[in-house]
């Protein structure tokens, strides 16, 4: 079964190019919607910068899962979690709603560690609250259904 924000997207989605520079790993990611972004992930300062939170699609962390080591895969997790305290403490209600969905996706999703049904339920349901948009109130059910 395809997850409504991600329909479609594994057909349009190739991962081409990963890079190590310093501390941050760059995934070039060709055609996500159009669109040709980097997902960058800063080992030595985990807060993912403002300007790249809106364009972090779940296809993306699914991506990074596919090119990732375990313990890289895990740490993704826990950058998501200190981004949405950061701008949480912020008061940025947008961008911490995206960063709640995407935590919501990553474990419901992608990481599926133990618990990860009720981890997702309460960062989308989080997510909804911080910012009511029908990407995010689509998951509701779905997580619900468990997986």
């Amino acid at each position: 079964m395809l997850y409504p924000s991600i329909k479609n997207r594994f057909i349009k989605t190739q991962l081409y190019d990963i890079l190590f520079i310093d501390n941050f790993v760059y995934i070039e990611i060709d055609e996500i919607w159009g669109a040709n972004m980097k997902l960058k992930i800063d080992w030595g300062e985990p807060i993912i910068k403002e300007d790249d939170i809106m364009q972090i699609q779940p296809s993306d962390l699914d991506d990074f899962y596919v090119a990732q080591n375990d313990l890289d895969k895990t740490n993704l997790f826990f950058i998501l979690l200190t981004s949405i305290h950061h701008y949480l403490d912020k008061e940025e209600q947008e961008k911490s709603a995206h960063l709640c969905f995407l935590t919501a996706y990553y474990l419901f999703v992608t990481l599926t560690p133990p618990g990860s049904c009720k981890l997702a339920m309460h960062y989308i349901k989080q997510a909804v609250d911080l910012n009511p948009l029908e990407e995010y109130k689509e998951w509701v059910p779905l997580i619900e259904k468990g997986n």
